[in-house]
């Protein structure tokens, strides 16, 4: 005769790591989409996760919906034993749980999403929880005759309430909370998000652990050469205006290759700003002599450079320089920094401007990699443009050789205990000769087409089904590492997105229609 056990309040995770134990066999826990989470990834997880002595329950069968509360975030310990939740993230993630003894699997598969407000700092997680007031019902699981006992144990050790909170060690967030506290965002659509959130803090990592300092000093022997140089107050206004007016004696931007009617005509030459009232004698543009300086300096030293702001790039604004990153003189310079918007919400108060060596950049891919876990997950190519002619077998090359370099980057990583981060590189065309361009941590990027839920995703799930249609795409190719190729400006812009032309050249109106198609369209090793 089955018996039901009603549930009164919601689930730590480690109830999953639990009841896979005391049940044997294997685990099947899905994402929010239904993608099952690849095994080998998880089990690392729930090796961590803090459990009571294991006791084997002999069921036949197992069916129910139950609510987990994921806690996710860094908790500060107080002098009176307690854990004060601080940055804490809550959630409650409604889910099914079915086991049958011949399959021997455990199938956990999320179903809701209720997002919680953030743990206000000083305050305990279950004081933050008792004053919300939430009423909900938190399930209940049937099974075959015989296992209440065993199973109201089980669940009494992972339940959330004041008694448990006030032991202190039950409340502590863990590795599983934060990933599934990712895995698990997609449950309800509707639900607000959180995008861009630093990871470094969520994981309870100490900030600036990437800081430009730390970056020069212990990747010196992989980084190209830059120069860096700090914009703020009044020029800092000036290159967010509006304003095209630029100062005096600034030399003329090259016409290679621009035609007569191009948009180079719309912004004034020195002559037309001086006859504009804008000459040196009616505005004093002193405050740009030292900026000017270093361009000038930087472009002596290196015939041209690529300008950055804060790891973004300027390639929305390549129309005013040629359809070309690179700038030969401190006039492009400006015209880039002054017609790219991308960057003009970054920093209020000011921004440092990286100026890297056009060698570099000329003729060859670039592109932004993502590592988690110390392994390269994912890459960006940026500065598609109009490359159309892609295709996902060309990627097998490009993955290779970046699979080659990313040793040499995740050696440093370890050495400074820092095992996920963002860096930029660019190669040849012939996928030899990479050149790392920066290093940054997570969260430290404004969002592109990759989010740092999708490397998330990317690292810890898998689809059988692979990239469809089957018969134009060898997903080996790109060797499990998702490339996304992106059309001009999708990424920011909004404005189109595209797969390579033999996985069906599909073609998508938003970069959100594109990423949701390769979060639950690509293969990864089981």
């Amino acid at each position: 005769m089955p018996e039901t056990l009603e549930i009164q309040y919601p689930l730590r995770s480690g109830f999953i790591a639990a009841l896979s134990r005391s049940l044997g066999g294997s685990l099947l826990l899905k994402t929010s989409k239904g993608v099952a989470i690849n095994s080998r990834r998880l089990s690392p997880l729930l090796e961590k996760a803090e459990i009571e002595e294991k006791e084997t329950i002999t069921l036949n069968w197992v069916e129910g919906d139950v609510r987990f509360i994921i806690i996710a975030g860094a908790e500060e310990p107080t002098g009176d034993g307690k854990r004060h939740g601080r940055e804490l993230h809550f959630s409650l993630v409604g889910a099914t749980i079915s086991y049958k003894r011949e399959s021997e699997c455990l199938e956990i598969v999320p179903t809701e999403l209720t997002q919680l407000p953030p743990c206000p700092l000083g305050m305990t997680a279950w004081d933050h929880y008792s004053n919300l007031r939430v009423e909900l019902d938190y399930g209940s699981l049937r099974f075959d005759a015989g296992h209440t006992n065993q199973l109201s144990r089980l669940i009494g050790a992972y339940c959330f309430n004041e008694s448990s909170a006030l032991m202190g060690s039950s409340i502590c967030t863990s590795l599983l909370d934060d990933v599934l506290n990712v895995l698990w965002n997609w449950v309800d659509t509707s639900a607000p998000r959180v995008d861009g959130v630093n990871w470094a803090s969520t994981l309870g990592r100490p900030s600036k652990c990437l800081s430009h300092e730390k970056v020069v000093r212990n990747f010196k022997h992989l980084i190209i050469p830059n120069e860096r140089y700090f914009v703020d107050g009044v020029l800092l206004d000036y290159l967010r205006s509006d304003t095209m007016v630029l100062p005096p004696r600034i030399e003329q931007i090259s016409y290679n290759n621009a035609e007569s009617d191009s948009d180079f005509d719309s912004y004034p030459s020195e002559e037309e700003s001086n006859e504009g009232g804008a000459s040196e004698s009616s505005f004093d543009w002193s405050f740009m002599e030292p900026f000017i300086v270093k361009i000038q300096e930087t472009v002596a030293r290196h015939r041209s450079v690529v300008p950055c702001v804060d790891g973004m790039f300027l390639d929305d604004a390549i129309w005013v320089s040629n359809k070309n990153i690179e700038c030969t003189n401190a006039r492009e310079v400006l015209l880039l920094l002054k017609s790219s918007t991308c960057w003009h919400d970054r920093g209020k108060s000011g921004v440092n401007v990286t100026f890297y060596p056009g060698i570099y950049f000329r003729g060859r891919l670039t592109l932004r990699c993502f590592i988690f876990e110390y392994e390269l997950v994912s890459l960006e190519q940026l500065f598609v443009h109009e490359n159309f002619g892609f295709k996902a077998k060309d990627a097998q090359s490009t993955v290779a050789a970046l699979k080659q370099f990313t040793p040499r980057v995740s050696a440093v990583l370890k050495q400074m205990g820092i095992p996920g981060a963002v860096f930029d590189v660019t190669l040849s065309t012939q996928n030899v000769d990479v050149q790392l361009v920066n290093v940054y941590e997570f969260g430290a990027l404004p969002n592109g087409l990759l989010l740092l839920e999708d490397v998330c995703h990317f690292y810890y799930t898998g689809v059988e089904e692979g990239i469809k249609p089957l018969d134009k795409a060898d997903v080996t190719a790109v060797d499990s590492v998702l490339v996304a190729l992106v059309g001009t400006q999708s990424s920011r812009l909004q404005k189109h997105s595209w797969c390579p032309e033999d996985v069906g050249n599909l073609k998508f109106s938003t970069s959100d229609d594109l990423i949701d198609y390769l979060r639950f369209q690509t293969s990864t090793p089981q």
